[in-house]
């Protein structure tokens, strides 16, 4: 850096060669009345030229604070449509729980392979398998994010070893005649009708969809003529926001399904009551969406509480698959 008095005699110039991030050596010049005040501006500006290149994350930093940094841009993605709001609402509780809690107070820098290794397998072990996992994407998220900053050279959990484990219950379909007693125990309980279970039970037989994607159903999804289901959509619960129904998580996901005959008219006996072609299929009385958690509770607590006579012996259902969605139960997705 040098410094001289400008061609006028009133100002000083502070100047200095700088090498940019395109490989170009550049001159950057700055005036002031001052020679202390020149080298300031000079010194301030090479700062911030040289900040152009690197992220705004340090090594320094907190494990909690690149995490917040991580968190805010996964929410931005999901209003742009491109996450889920489930899977926001799953990893911003896990962070919260697991994460934050073991690793959030380390800087960067003292986040290592052997730290994390032993973080996702006490949680694995401790926990649950799918709660690892989960932990693991987390991280991977969040130091993925420190790496493109500059705040640290590599992710370290590239070297883990993947964890898996056995389902602790394997799982099966009703039999012919368990769905034939899970049938006869709602058509005899008037709290079940009422909650429309049977007809709901039927139509999860008919298409294998978890509850969450039947209750998202619409009648305008519905080809009675054809015969023919289009599925597009799951409904989850998202924390400050409600119900939300949304796009299935892949393509693949979205899927025509041939109904059998039984199902067809048993739908077109829902139909003939009114409905418009934007109401869901097994919708509340004001034709809006039952939360898919509220079903599979009746369901499960009919089956446990013995209201249901005759199916205490019957494969229990999972609750919720994690974003509130809920599994089917006489699709075959149960297990004892």
């Amino acid at each position: 850096m040098s410094v001289s008095k400008s061609p006028g005699g009133s100002l000083y110039r502070a100047r200095a060669w700088f090498r940019d991030f395109d490989g170009v050596r550049r001159m950057v010049e700055r005036d002031a009345r001052t020679e202390w005040a020149a080298r300031t501006a000079l010194e301030t500006a090479l700062a911030e030229r040289a900040r152009r290149g690197v992220g705004s994350l340090r090594g320094s930093d907190t494990f909690a604070a690149a995490a917040a940094l991580w968190l805010e841009r996964l929410e931005r993605l999901a209003r742009l449509g491109q996450r889920s709001p489930g899977t926001v609402e799953t990893y911003s509780r896990q962070l919260n729980a697991h994460v934050l809690p073991a690793l959030g107070a380390l800087r960067l820098r003292e986040v290592t392979t052997p730290l994390v290794d032993r973080f996702v397998t006490d949680v694995h072990e401790h926990v649950g398998p799918a709660t690892g996992r989960t932990c693991r994407s987390i991280v991977s998220g969040v130091m993925a994010l420190a790496v493109r900053h500059g705040a640290v050279p590599a992710n370290p959990t590239r070297e883990l070893e993947r964890l898996s484990a056995q389902p602790r219950r394997v799982p099966r379909a009703l039999s012919e005649e368990e769905r034939a007693r899970w049938f006869r125990a709602l058509l005899g309980d008037q709290v079940a009708l009422r909650q429309d279970l049977f007809d709901l039970s039927a139509f999860l037989l008919a298409t294998g969809l978890r509850i969450g994607e039947a209750l998202a159903v619409l009648w305008r999804d519905v080809d009675l003529e054809m015969g023919a289901l289009r599925v597009t959509s799951t409904l989850i619960r998202v924390t400050g926001q409600g119900l939300l129904r949304k796009r299935t998580k892949s393509q693949a996901g979205e899927r025509i399904l041939q109904l059998p005959e039984w199902c067809v008219i048993l739908l077109d006996k829902r139909r003939g009551v009114g409905v418009s072609a934007d109401e869901p299929v097994f919708g509340t009385v004001d034709g809006t969406f039952r939360d898919p958690r509220t079903v599979t509770r009746w369901l499960v607590e009919g089956s446990r509480a013995g209201r249901l006579r005759g199916v205490d012996d019957l494969p229990r259902m999972a609750e919720n698959d994690g974003d509130g969605a809920g599994r089917g139960w006489c699709n075959g997705t149960h297990d004892r």
